[in-house]
Parts: structure tokens; sequence; C-alpha cells
């Protein structure tokens, strides 16, 4: 209907909402005096509670949910000391109490992204900007739980959407010295093809349900832009999307 309905929230600081798959749970951090929480609101019950139960001290950012709709992939500065805190990620039940499982660990800033459509695959993107190795976009295989880079380039390459399909990687990059949006094949990568314009720049990309769209956010954050987009069928090829104009 169009009509906007307020979430019962009782945090005026609560930002990046995040709707789970199956529509009951409404994900979101919460930025405080203390530091920055993720916590969960299930609109059934209209109740919120925080995703962990770890201490005040520790700090939780960027967080996405997986295909089932109850396990809430994370990163958190959990188990780190020191004035260089690293973020790593972890995962947590919304049916078991606790801190939540850590997944991945190592010397930069991981941050969780989007579940593959399949369930199969977390990306995320690596942050080595302290190293001098600038933002780069990775994958964990959650049933073997091994990992490797996605898009790994000397220009920093982030946000990445997989289209409803999952044969399709949208994302980010300054590689030419702007931002801009890009898309090429997945998993098996491929040709990297532009979507946006010098004009446009273009950021956030995010798929239409049908993934006959593919929307991008322009450089200037003032305007949203939307483009057909069709898998053109090559025998023995490599795909290609068909992408329309601006």
């Amino acid at each position: 209907t169009g009509a906007i309905t307020p979430l019962p929230i009782a945090h005026l600081d609560a930002y990046t909402p995040r709707l789970s798959p199956d529509g009951q749970f409404v994900a979101y951090q919460r930025r405080g005096a203390d530091g920055n929480r993720v916590y969960v609101l299930d609109r059934e019950r209209e109740s919120t509670s925080r995703l962990t139960t770890a201490p005040d001290s520790v700090q939780e950012w960027w967080f996405t949910w997986g295909t089932d709709s109850r396990t809430m992939f994370f990163n958190s500065s959990l188990g780190e000391s020191g004035s260089t805190i690293n973020v790593n990620l972890f995962s947590k039940l919304l049916t078991e109490p606790g801190e939540g499982d850590p997944l991945q660990t190592e010397s930069a800033n991981l941050a969780p992204q989007q579940v593959s459509p399949d369930g199969r695959w977390l990306l995320y993107i690596r942050d080595g900007s302290r190293w001098g190795t600038g933002i780069d976009i990775h994958a964990l295989d959650l049933e073997t739980n091994e990992h490797f880079p996605i898009i790994d380039t000397p220009a920093n390459d982030f946000q990445p959407m997989l289209s409803p399909n999952g044969r399709w990687l949208a994302f980010a990059s300054d590689r030419t010295g702007s931002w801009q949006t890009y898309v090429q094949p997945w998993p098996e990568g491929g040709t990297v093809q532009p979507v946006s314009t010098d004009e446009s720049g273009g950021g956030e990309p995010t798929w239409s349900a049908d993934g006959s769209m593919l929307y991008f956010r322009s450089r200037s954050g003032r305007q949203i832009y939307g483009v057909d987009v069709y898998e053109d069928p090559v025998a023995g090829g490599e795909r290609t999307l068909r992408i329309g104009r601006i």
C-alpha cells in the first residue's frame, strides 16, 4: 500500500536495519555511548534483545542474515585487546545464548556482506588498509570453512551483492580513480563489466527481486539509478550480462 509503519524499537540510536528472509525479524545496529551493538527485533512478539551476551567492551558492527532467518553472521572485536584491534567473523543462532562462534580470524578487519542464495557462501570484505593492502572481497565456504579472495586488486573493492539466481556478482570499486559499480560472473569469475558511467559514478548495488534490474546510488548520493540486465546465453563461451542504458 505504500504506507509507512513505525517499528516498535525503543532505541532512538538505531541504524542499518536488516530484515530476515522470512520477514519475522529485524536486526539493527545500536550506536550507544559505550560502543556498537547488534540487536534483533521479533516483529511477531514485538520484543527486542541483544544478539549476543558479549561484554560491553566488545564492539559489533557489520551483520547479515543467513538464508534460514535464524543464523546471523556478524563481526566482533571479541577476544581482541590492545591499541590495534582486529574485527573478525562470527556466527550465531538466535535460539542459542552466548557470544557467537568464530568463523574467520586474521590480521585484518573482516565485515560480512551477504550469504549466497543457496546458503553455501558468505561474502565478506577484508579491510587491510592499515597494512597498505586496501579493501578486497573474499568468500567463506560455509560447508568446508575454506576461504579465498574473489576480487583482490590494488584498488578498493567492496559492497558485493549477488543476484537472486546466484549467477552474478555486483560490487563497487575505485579502480578507475572514482567509485563505480561493476558486475562479473559468479562463482567462476570472468570479465568484469562496468555498470555505472563516469558521469554518474556508483556504489551500493542492489538487485531487484527477479534479478532483471540492478540499482545503484550515484557518487554524490543524491540519486538512485536502475538499469535493465539480462543474461546473454553463449554456447560454450563465457557468460555475459547485457546491461541497459542508465
